[in-house]
């Protein structure tokens, strides 16, 4: 027998720590007293607003970087295709801080507040590498 159908207010408080931890949070069963339903339902709502809220600030990040990387590409093409090598090893250098930049948003906006990122830790620490360090070695990895 599932308890929090039995205890809706533990089930409720259970929820909260979890939100409150960043972890996975599913919505709450509205049951119990007209008042506990009212804030189950409000908790439910706000769960549901945050989580559409970094779903948008992912999506805009994702935009923003893509973005950001066409016309760093195109300014990294004109400075190799320079006839002067000096020159062009300048500016390729100049872009390489935009280009850590512009990757480090692409892997904040695929990490999830919530836990709920694609991979694990260990991924997400090989993509953060990956992405600032884009000259260093490579890594393997195996899970």
């Amino acid at each position: 027998m599932d308890k929090n159908r039995i205890y809706p207010l533990r089930a409720l408080a259970q929820a909260v720590q979890r939100f409150g931890r960043g972890q996975p949070t599913p919505l709450v069963s509205e049951r119990g007293p007209h008042e506990l339903r009212q804030l189950t339902h409000g908790f439910n709502t706000m769960v549901r607003e945050v989580s559409q809220t970094e779903n948008d600030r992912a999506v805009t990040l994702v935009g923003v970087a893509h973005d950001l990387k066409t016309p760093l590409a195109r300014l990294r093409l004109r400075a190799e295709m320079m006839g002067d090598e000096k020159h062009a090893t300048a500016s390729c250098a100049t872009s390489i801080p935009w280009r850590i930049s512009v990757e480090q948003f692409l892997v904040f906006a695929q990490d999830r507040p919530d836990g709920s990122e694609p991979g694990s830790g260990c991924e997400r620490i090989a993509r953060a590498y990956r992405a600032v360090s884009p000259g260093a070695d490579t890594i393997r990895l195996e899970l």
